[in-house]
């Protein structure tokens, strides 16, 4: 899901590019697609439509953002006509892309189980701290880190909506680094 974030998340200019560059880089890494968030088309246009869904309160699945993909709800990137900026052609072979790992039979499981939502996570419930484990093994080096950079995406934006504390609210253990942040020693 590409749900609407919160509107303490979307009016916060650096929370909100944040939140729709990480997605997009995640969504684009699931396909093999390695993207400059200033350069690239797909990138750039892909950030676009999660943008203004988001501006008019509107959830996307991505099944929805394929269909954009393909017709986007704008004419202009810039000053230049999308079909210059990034072609139609070119958008049909990543909608393409995506629509194959939708319709892979392995990504199935995607679409079940609960959405992820920070707050449900680190919210104490009955008065029990909330523990949860996300083991990922299972999964593809593309899949793992589009989950992880949707899960930190979401984390951090919902992090930035809380006000201060001298407290301890929540605890992020991330178990085998490796292949996500370089070894320093």
């Amino acid at each position: 899901s590409f749900a609407c974030q919160s509107s303490e998340v979307l009016e916060q200019a650096e929370s909100k590019a944040d939140l729709i560059g990480g997605t997009v880089a995640g969504l684009l890494s699931l396909v093999g697609v390695v993207a400059d968030p200033l350069r690239s088309p797909e990138h750039i246009v892909l950030s676009q439509i999660l943008e203004k869904a988001w501006s008019e309160g509107e959830d996307l699945s991505l099944e929805t953002l394929i269909s954009r993909l393909v017709d986007p709800p704008f004419k202009k990137v810039g000053v230049f006509p999308l079909d210059t900026f990034y072609p139609s052609d070119k958008r049909m072979e990543l909608a393409m892309r995506l629509n194959s790992v939708l319709a892979s039979s392995s990504f199935a499981l995607w679409a079940q189980g609960e959405p992820i939502s920070p707050a449900d996570l680190c919210t104490p419930k009955d008065g029990t701290v909330p523990v949860s484990i996300f083991y990922l093994a299972h999964l593809s080096d593309q899949e793992r880190m589009f989950f992880v950079a949707l899960l930190l995406e979401k984390l951090l934006a919902y992090t930035r909506t809380l006000s201060g504390t001298t407290a301890l609210r929540s605890l992020l253990y991330f178990d085998e680094v490796a292949g996500y942040i370089p070894p320093t020693a």
